[in-house]
This record gives C-alpha cells, sequence and structure tokens, in this order.
C-alpha cells in the first residue's frame, strides 16, 4: 500500500529537525497505512503545529478539517485536548496523544468518524438538538457547535466543568437535574428529563435531556453521552393551552374503551372536586353521575373515527356534594401504537347555562296562559270600557273600534271599519286631527288631541283623545270630556265673579287713591287761590284731571273683566307712562317715602293696555310701602302723617281681617 504521508522536507519552515523526525516516523507510518488507522502527525513543539505526515483514512474522515480547527485553537489547547477528545464545529473529533519521540504530536479520529458522522451532526443541528459528552474521570463536558451556543462557550469542543455546566440550568430546576445525573452514576443506564436552560445574554429555554452512561471495561462508568432538544415552543404552547383551559374551565381527557382508567388533565379533576392526577378510574368518575344520566366515558368504540356524541350529565362533586352540569365532547382518534380507537376530549360546567334554559322553559310554559288571560282581560276592557278605542291605518281610517261607540256617540262599531275618522269629527277640528295623525306617522311617541265629534243624532260632543304609533298605523283612546269642559266653563265664570267680590275691597283702596290725589289737588287749589297764587293752578288742575281719567279707566277694566270683553293694547313708551305717574305715586306713597326711578334709554315699545300697566304699577308700589319694615300698615307700627296730611287723607288697611 502506497505511503500517503507527506513528503518530509528540510524547507525554511521545517528545518532539519523535520527531514529526522520523517526519516523516524516513516516505517511505522508505512505500518498504520496498511492497518487503515486515520492518524495525523504533528510537530507539537512550534506554534503552527506542522503536519508530519498522515494516512489515506485519516483525509477521508475529514482528518485535514479538524487540524484546522485545531491549529486555531492553539497549542495550549492541544496541550489541554492531549488524553481526550477534542471536538469543533463540523468537524470530527480529534484523538491526541504524545508520539513516541520528543515533540511529536498524534491525532487520530475514532472507527467510523467520517461522512457519516457529519451527516449525523447536521440533522442534530437541523433538528435544534446539542450533542455532548461528559468525561467522568477527568469531569470534562464539551459538545458540538449548538451545545456550545447554548452554554455560552467560545467554539464547539470547548469544556465545561461539572459546576460550569449546572450552574446553566435554571435554579428551580438545577437540583432535580442533580439527582437525575447521580443516578445515572449509581448505575442508571438512561436519563430523561426536561430543565430550563439559562442562556449567556439571560433567555431562558426548555430542553429535553436524553443522557447515556457507557461503561468502562471493568464496568465502572466512564462517559455520559447525551443529546439536548430545543422544546421550548412546545411548552409554550403547552402554557397557552393550560392557561385557555384553566381561564375557560376546561378539562381533557383521553379514554380507551373497555379500559380501566382515564388519563386526565388537573382542570378535570377540579370539575369533579377531586385532587389533581394524571389517570382516574372510570369507576370512580361514574360513581359521581347523577342515576339515570349518561356516563361521560363510552363502553364501546365506534365504528370509524370521527367526532363523538356531545353528551351533558349531572354530577355530584365529590368535595362538597354540590351538583353540577357537566358537557363532554369530543372524537375518536385512531392510537398510532395500537391502532385501537381511543376517545380524546374536552368536559367543561354547563350548570349556569342548564339552570338558564330551566328558567326559559318555566316561563314559556307559563306565556301561553299568561297571554291567554291577558287576552281576556283586554278583551274585557274593549268590549266593558266606556272609552272609546279606534284602531286606525296609517291614513286615519278605521281598522277596529269598541262596542263604546254605540253608546257614546250612537254608531254601532260594526260599521266603522273602513271609515276614515276625520267623517267623525266637526269640520273645526280636522286641522287639529291632521295635524296629530302628521305628527304620529313622523315618529311621535305619545299625541293628545280633543276633537268634537258628531253624535249620531246631529250633536257634536267633545271627546280627549291620547294617541300612539303602531306598526300598521296608530292606535287611540277617547274620553268624553263635554261634560267636564261645561263644568270647566262655568267654574271659569264662577271664579270670574267670584274675583270680582274679591276686587270690591281692593277697588275701595284704589278708589281712595284716586280720590285722594283729586282731593288733595283741589285742596292745594283752594289754598293757592285764596293766597292769589294762581300761576301754580294749572298744574293742579291737570293733576286732578289725570286722577280722574285714571278712575275712569279703572271702571273701564272691570267693566271689561265682569263682561269678558277684551282690553285696549297699544304700543306704550314705558319710560314716559312712568314719568307721568311719578306724582301720583309719590303722593300716594306719602311723604315720608323716597322714590327713585332708573330709566333705561334704549328701552322698546311695549305692546300693553295703559291703564292696566298704570293700575299694575300704582298697585305695586302701595303693596311695597306696606310691606316696608316701619312703614307698613300690618308689619310695623304705623306711622304718624304730618297733621295736615292727617286731615287730608283718610287711612285705609288693605287687610282689615289682619290689622282688625
Amino acid at each position: 500500500m502506497e505511503n500517503t504521508a507527506l513528503p518530509f522536507t528540510t524547507d525554511p519552515a521545517t528545518g532539519p529537525l523535520a527531514a529526522s523526525l520523517g526519516d523516524r516516523i516513516g516505517p511505522w507510518m508505512a505500518a498504520f497505512e496498511a492497518a487503515g488507522v486515520a492518524l495525523a502527525v504533528l510537530d507539537g513543539a512550534k506554534p503552527e503545529l506542522p503536519l508530519l505526515g498522515c494516512t489515506a483514512a485519516f483525509t477521508a474522515r475529514g482528518g485535514p478539517g479538524a487540524l484546522e480547527r485545531l491549529r486555531q485553537a492553539g497549542p495550549a489547547a492541544a496541550r489541554e485536548a492531549q488524553g481526550r477528545a477534542f471536538r469543533a464545529a463540523d468537524t470530527p473529533p480529534l484523538f491526541l496523544a504524545p508520539g513516541p519521540s520528543e515533540g511529536l504530536l498524534l491525532c487520530t479520529l475514532p472507527e467510523g468518524e467520517g461522512q457519516e458522522d457529519r451527516r449525523l451532526r447536521a440533522q442534530l443541528a437541523l433538528s435544534g438538538s446539542a450533542a455532548w459528552e461528559w468525561e467522568i474521570a477527568t469531569g470534562r463536558i464539551a459538545g458540538d457547535t449548538q451545545f456550545a451556543a447554548w452554554h455560552g462557550l467560545p467554539l464547539a469542543g470547548a469544556a465545561l466543568d461539572p459546576s460550569g455546566f449546572f450552574a446553566c440550568i435554571h435554579p428551580q430546576d438545577r437540583m432535580r437535574i442533580r439527582l437525575g445525573v447521580g443516578g445515572l452514576l449509581r448505575g442508571a443506564e438512561l436519563f430523561s428529563k426536561e430543565y430550563r436552560l439559562l442562556g449567556p445574554d439571560g433567555t431562558v429555554r426548555w430542553v429535553q435531556a436524553r443522557t447515556r452512561c457507557w461503561p468502562d471495561a471493568q464496568g465502572q462508568p466512564a462517559r455520559l453521552i447525551g443529546t439536548l432538544t430545543d422544546i421550548t415552543e412546545q411548552k409554550r404552547t403547552e402554557e397557552r393551552l393550560r392557561i385557555a383551559q384553566s381561564a375557560g374551565g376546561i378539562g381533557t381527557f383521553e379514554h380507551v374503551p373497555g379500559f380501566g382508567t382515564a388519563a386526565v388533565s388537573g382542570t378535570f379533576c377540579a370539575l369533579l372536586g377531586l385532587r389533581p392526577v394524571a389517570n382516574l378510574p372510570v369507576p370512580l368518575v361514574n360513581s359521581l353521575v347523577a342515576e339515570g344520566d349518561p356516563s361521560p366515558f363510552d363502553r364501546a368504540p365506534p365504528a370509524a373515527p370521527g367526532p363523538a356524541e356531545t353528551r351533558a350529565f349531572r354530577i355530584r362533586r365529590a368535595d362538597d356534594g354540590t351538583p353540577r352540569w357537566l358537557m363532554r365532547r369530543g372524537e375518536y382518534l385512531r392510537d398510532a401504537d395500537t391502532s385501537e380507537l381511543r376517545f380524546s376530549g374536552v368536559l367543561y360546567d354547563v350548570t349556569a347555562t342548564q339552570e338558564a334554559e330551566a328558567r326559559l322553559r318555566t316561563l314559556n310554559e307559563a306565556l301561553e296562559s299568561r297571554v291567554a288571560e291577558r287576552t281576556r282581560e283586554l278583551d274585557r276592557v274593549w268590549r266593558v270600557s266606556r272609552d272609546l278605542f279606534f284602531v286606525g291605518d296609517a291614513e286615519g281610517r278605521c281598522v277596529s273600534a269598541n262596542p263604546a261607540w254605540q253608546a257614546a256617540l250612537g254608531l254601532p262599531a260594526a260599521g266603522l271599519p273602513g271609515t276614515p275618522l276625520g267623517a267623525l269629527v266637526q269640520d273645526e277640528d280636522r286641522d287639529m286631527l291632521e295635524a296629530a295623525l302628521a305628527q304620529l306617522r313622523h315618529g311621535g311617541a305619545d299625541v293628545a288631541v280633543e276633537l268634537r265629534m258628531r253624535h249620531a243624532d246631529g250633536t257634536s260632543r267633545a271627546f280627549s283623545w291620547a294617541c300612539i304609533p303602531d306598526e300598521a298605523g296608530f292606535v287611540a283612546a277617547g274620553r268624553d270630556v263635554t261634560r267636564r269642559n261645561e263644568l270647566e266653563e262655568r267654574l271659569r265664570q264662577s271664579q270670574k265673579m267670584e274675583a270680582v267680590g274679591q276686587l270690591t275691597g281692593g277697588l275701595a283702596h284704589d278708589f281712595n287713591n284716586l280720590l285722594a290725589g283729586i282731593g288733595g289737588s283741589l285742596e292745594l287749589m283752594q289754598l293757592r287761590l285764596a293766597g292769589g297764587q294762581v300761576a301754580a293752578l294749572p298744574r293742579h288742575v291737570e293733576l286732578a284731571q289725570g286722577a280722574v281719567q285714571r278712575a275712569a279707566a279703572l271702571t273701564h277694566r272691570l267693566l271689561a273683566f265682569a263682561r269678558r270683553q277684551t282690553l285696549d293694547a297699544q304700543p306704550t313708551a314705558v319710560n314716559v307712562l312712568v314719568e307721568g305717574m311719578l306724582e301720583l305715586v309719590q303722593r300716594s306713597m306719602g311723604p315720608h317715602i323716597r322714590i327713585e326711578t332708573r330709566f333705561e334709554p334704549a328701552l322698546w315699545l311695549t305692546l300693553c293696555d295703559q291703564n292696566q300697566l298704570e293700575n299694575a304699577l300704582l298697585n305695586l308700589c302701595l303693596n311695597a310701602r306696606d310691606a316696608m319694615a316701619g312703614a307698613g300698615c300690618c308689619a310695623s307700627p304705623r306711622p304718624t302723617p304730618p297733621s295736615a296730611w292727617r286731615r287730608r287723607r283718610r287711612w285705609i288697611c288693605r287687610r282689615p281681617t289682619m290689622c282688625g
């Protein structure tokens, strides 16, 4: 067999030492080549770790790539890896050992390492898994590129000690994994655990660890070889499903018909009032189901996979005995291992729904009797009521009417359908009827109108109608208010006459005020004539005439009120009217009261009866005088007017019953 060892030359990079080493290793390198051993010899005394020779098997199994990774790691890493395996990304592991001469470094590849192993490592990388190895004797833990990335190592093959390995595990999972590894070291063959791995950047990922212990020749644990599979997304999905089931109160379970147990979730147990377990006996669950209700488990599977029957049943909770309604849903699936049909479904509480349905059924059962009773009541009201009922369409035509029309207006109810309501109303009130119908057509919720209706004998009667819109038109109820209107009119007239009687007492007061003005003016005129002061006589005559005019106006208003005549409303300048009344008001109030006026310069003309406004202002001022503290005739001692004023005016109280 041809020796494929690299040629040994004496170039400047290697020097004479390389030539002498090549002569020494040449014979036994040929022997390794003939045996098919994957071997390479390196000059470990130089930093570049130059290759002195290698076999064809070493080159075929990916040895040059592994050597390149070793040179990148440096001589220190090579010296540290002596006696163990050196692993690098995408390359087979190198086993390093010192050579027969000083400075030589022997590198070998394990049997079977090559393209198949590289394919396996590539498959592990694509599946999100990492491979690792733990040498128990030395405590060295190393793995592939994925393992190095997850544990914060600089490159594949870099080693961890046990303390660093466990430091990367979440504190809540650390003790559990320590116990599992301890079981492997005490003789267990397989280790399969899920735990959280802390990344160098603070991230947390869930991994599935599967590890096997390999013993040495004496049967003692020599190394642990395993894989780590990233199951973070699976855990997130399981957590979301768990939260959804817990929040919605949904319990999941699986059962194979004929088996005595069922795999259940924690929420399933909580719905039954049981402590959470992974499996429940079928007889235990059936014992909680109410007698006569179906079981959540089927005795026999269906003929083919598919949705199962939705089933509701009652239970009595095991913890407090509370009765609850539960609903079962699910479907039958073909089991991949046994090819049998298994039921996979959910269970959830429907007590509130069942109770609501029971209440609804009770209400529905009573609804027909209530409707029948209400119909009888309405029919009695329809037939017995003295009020007129009228059901009309959108155009105001009669659809139906109650029998009261015969007694109230002499019109038979059977002949009214199809008759417009306007034909039954006095001509003067048809505009009000049309306005009410228009309001109903435009969505008026409640329309009230008073209409005069024609009687069969030719007379008319007043009816107060209350109308509400209906789907096809409107419904109206009319009450006869003819007698009420007559009584109200009589009451209004009697109230007016009573008011006239009540005004008589006040009228004397008003006339006394006017006569006081006239008498005062005449006395002043007499005094001026006696003194020869004739220049002031026209002003006193004008004041007396004004008082006489107000007395005449007061009499006119009294007659207008008694005879129901309208007053004479004219545009009036209120400022001018008040100025003309100042002297009369001052004389009526007395000299002990000071009167102030405040006029609005831009005041508009006011449409009013001037005489009525003057009378109202005068009465208002007199009432204010009577209410003044220390000046009124009832609230305080009566003021003593001057002697001349006492002689000229006679005091009259408007409330003689209170003052005496």
